[in-house]
């Protein structure tokens, strides 16, 4: 195993990357479960839906306002990022903040909905404020 990070180190740095964003949205949501079970108990299917439902109602709704105001340029999406994204502290971010929310809502169903919503959002924002300074940091550099 060592010897292939010796020999594919390129490759790996690549592969790292192009993960970084999908990793640091795994760990977000993955941690917002966790906390939602913690916080109300063990899910049953119903509510795991309703988590999964917050997630995809979060991500719709970012996406259809920034859709409305900036136009995709092309059917394609760059997926480069800044190699310091890799380090997911966005993923902290979120969890934090689902944390905050769900101590909030007392309600089971509307807790896990909630916290699936919170997670993805806060991911999304996190994420975009840093990149957005990233990029404004390395145009004036």
């Amino acid at each position: 195993m060592l010897a292939c990070i010796i020999l594919l180190p390129e490759s790996i740095a690549n592969v790292v990357q192009f993960m970084a964003l999908s990793y640091g949205y795994t760990l977000a949501i993955w941690a917002s479960g966790g906390l939602a079970a913690l916080r109300y108990g063990t899910p049953n299917p119903k509510d795991v839906l309703l988590f999964i439902t917050g997630a995809i109602c979060s991500y719709i709704s970012v996406t259809l306002i920034v859709l409305s105001q900036v136009p995709p340029t092309s059917t394609f999406v760059d997926f480069r990022v800044p190699f310091i994204s890799v380090i997911n502290g966005f993923s902290l971010a979120s969890a934090i903040a689902t944390s905050m929310a769900a101590r909030e809502i007392r309600n089971k169903e509307a807790g896990y909905f909630a916290t699936g919503f919170t997670s993805t959002l806060v991911y999304i924002l996190s994420l975009s404020f840093f990149l957005d300074f990233y990029l404004q940091y390395q145009d004036v550099t």
